[in-house]
């Protein structure tokens, strides 16, 4: 993994032209999108009779 150091502005700039799905966080969200999207899957609705 390759950290960049920019701006929100700047990280703002470059998500726009990464594809669909991809962004630039800020590094100290990190840990908390990881426990944030745990909890997500864990709730997702599964498929009848899956």
């Amino acid at each position: 993994q390759k950290e960049l150091f920019m701006t929100s502005d700047q990280a703002s700039t470059q998500n726009q032209r990464l594809p669909k799905g991809y962004a630039y966080v800020p590094r100290d969200s990190l840990s908390k999108d990881k426990l944030r999207n745990r909890n997500t899957q864990a709730h997702e609705p599964q498929e009848p009779g899956g």
